[in-house]
């Protein structure tokens, strides 16, 4: 049992009972009320995306009853995404919740659950989603089933912007699930989060209001919040709402003596809040927060964590981000100045693909400085090299996947392109 809970898992120790919405508690086979909370509680940070916090409490459930099919079953859905720290683990969870399977521990609802997930890594996403809606047809009152089959089944929006069926499908059914939980917050998160990329919010973001009046102290519910207000053009709004996250991550890693390198969440709404104030037009307070998010120290003994790939991608290239956005005279020497040497970044090349996207940028200043000053010839040749990159970049598609990174390296692509222009 102890394989199946990742090492940084078992650093940090129990993990903090939190409130529940009423409503939430799923019945759960095990051998304590205990372990019973703690699944519970792993549930409602899985749905939240706060994969970490879920898996410590998956974990003290796994401790509390080793025979617990639904605390296996949640460390293997919490820990899907790859990662050098917690891919062994996966693996010892996803052996032995099949194995508490085939001995036939748990409910039939429970084993179920099971069969969703082993469907999910055999077939992907619509092998879960199909069998994610048999279970929330035979058992139509358990609002968990119904919610994972509208996000297994969500394919978002085609080019032109307009919502693709199943997507239109995966919203019907979630407003369906608020309508009947109006205070529960978990179908309301799942509509906000598989919504979130649609061409106009303007309608949704009183909907992300009411997620965090509904719970105020939860901090992926601000990040979303702040991802609202900022795609709708209210930017102050956007700065606070990312800021209130930043708070409770920086208590919850202070509470819990975590690090960064375990939280890149808190990366993740710092450097938003950042880019929030930006689009404010405040570059002075955007930059100078900028350089306070960049010098957060690089946890090198954890250079594969997920918090420490975050810093590289999305922190320690934010003031750069911010120079050029600004677009002043000199902005594009600071900004250069501003990266990470490729000396700093020597011995992280085989933990994270981020130097990828910093040599993007660096390639990038450079075809600008030339076009600043005249050279086009230059440029012309820069322009060639920033071509190559990119096929570079492209061709890293596979290893971006593996490693847990396809989210990063997928935001990078474009905005190497929109940068360069």
């Amino acid at each position: 049992m102890e394989d199946a809970i990742p090492d940084i898992v078992k650093a940090l120790g129990e993990p903090t009972m939190i409130e529940l919405p009423a409503g939430m508690a799923m019945a759960i086979t095990a051998a304590s009320d205990k372990a019973q909370a703690h699944v519970n509680q792993g549930i409602y940070h899985l749905h939240g995306g706060w994969e970490l916090e879920a898996s410590r409490h998956f974990a003290a459930a796994m401790r509390e009853d080793p025979e617990c099919l639904m605390a296996h079953w949640g460390m293997v859905m919490s820990t899907l995404t790859p990662s050098p720290e917690t891919g062994p683990a996966r693996n010892a969870a996803s052996d032995r919740m099949l194995e508490l399977v085939n001995k036939e521990y748990g409910t039939e609802l429970e084993r179920s659950y099971a069969y969703g997930l082993i469907k999910y890594m055999e077939e992907g996403p619509e092998g879960a989603a199909e069998a994610f809606r048999k279970i929330a047809e035979k058992f139509p009152n358990d609002l968990q089933a119904g919610i994972f089959a509208a996000l297994f089944s969500r394919t978002g929006y085609d080019e032109t912007g307009s919502i693709t069926p199943n997507q239109e499908t995966a919203e019907k059914n979630l407003s369906k699930l608020i309508e009947k939980n109006p205070q529960n917050p978990l179908p309301l998160y799942a509509l906000l989060s598989i919504r979130a990329e649609a061409p106009d919010l303007s309608n949704s973001v009183e909907l992300a209001r009411q997620l965090c009046q509904i719970a105020p102290d939860y901090a992926p519910y601000f990040h979303l919040l702040g991802h609202y207000e900022w795609r709708t053009g209210q930017h102050g709004k956007a700065a606070s709402a990312f800021g209130r996250a930043s708070t409770i991550l920086e208590r919850w890693m202070r509470d819990h003596k975590a690090s960064v390198a375990d939280c890149p969440e808190w990366v993740k709404s710092e450097c938003y809040r950042v880019v929030a104030i930006a689009s404010k037009g405040d570059f002075d307070t955007a930059f100078a927060a900028a350089r306070q998010v960049a010098a957060t120290p690089f946890p090198a003994s954890r250079a594969g964590s997920s918090g420490a790939r975050l810093l590289l991608w999305e922190a320690k290239t934010l003031p750069a981000r911010v120079l050029l956005q600004r677009g002043l005279a000199g902005n594009v020497k600071d900004a250069n100045n501003s990266l990470p040497k490729p000396d700093e970044l020597k011995n992280t090349r085989t933990k994270s693909l981020a130097y990828l996207w910093v040599d993007g940028l660096r390639i990038v200043l450079e075809g600008q400085r030339l076009i600043n000053a005249g050279d086009l010839n230059g440029a012309n040749e820069v322009l060639t090299a920033l071509a190559h990159h990119g096929e570079m970049m492209s061709k890293a598609q596979a290893a971006a996947n593996a490693s847990g990174e396809r989210s990063a390296w997928t935001r990078s692509l474009p905005r190497i392109g929109s940068i360069s222009q």
